[in-house]
């Protein structure tokens, strides 16, 4: 997913795989790295809403 991400930085699917794929796999700055990036992208608003708060959670849990 890193390799697409590179080659289509604003592809949302691509970037979204990327933050699943890190979150699945527990790799946390990955994670939230991929999440914030998909915040610059233009996304609904409810969507942006669940993704900030999955940012926080794991913040929270990489934190504690």
């Amino acid at each position: 997913f890193k390799k697409i991400v590179k080659l289509r930085p604003t592809d949302q699917q691509a970037v979204f795989a990327l933050a699943q794929a890190a979150d699945s796999l527990r790799q946390t700055p990955e994670a939230i790295s991929a999440y914030k990036r998909l915040l610059k992208l233009k996304i609904d608003p409810t969507t942006a809403a669940q993704i900030r708060a999955r940012i926080k959670a794991l913040q929270g849990s990489a934190g504690g």
